[in-house]
């Protein structure tokens, strides 16, 4: 298995450094699916720190944010997209019936 890699920069990346995670659908167009994000900034705003192993020095910790299928609504789309419609058992809207065996016990019509 191959995997290509680019680097965008100024790609809007907020926090820090960001890898992204594209895949392709049987119609060859790009999806983002997950994300990992370096966060440099957030934990300024709490005044977080640390001291190293030996006390000697304080640091300031780093948060890191993980999208691993991105959003919901993007991971159904290229489900749906790439299994040309059909979904499993899920998404149906009737999961199941039922059907009673006596008509005195059919409690809605």
């Amino acid at each position: 298995m191959m995997f290509f890699y680019k680097l965008n920069e100024g790609d809007g990346a907020f926090y820090g450094p960001k890898i992204g995670i594209s895949v392709s659908n049987a119609l060859s167009r790009k999806f983002q699916c997950g994300t990992l994000q370096l966060d440099f900034q957030l934990l300024d705003s709490f005044k977080l720190e640390f001291s190293t192993e030996d006390e000697a020095k304080i640091e300031r910790p780093v948060m890191i944010h993980i999208s691993i299928l991105g959003s919901v609504e993007s991971m159904f789309a290229i489900l749906l997209e790439h299994y040309k419609g059909p979904s499993g058992s899920f998404l149906v809207k009737q999961f199941c019936a039922l059907c009673p065996r006596n008509h005195k016990l059919m409690l809605c019509r």
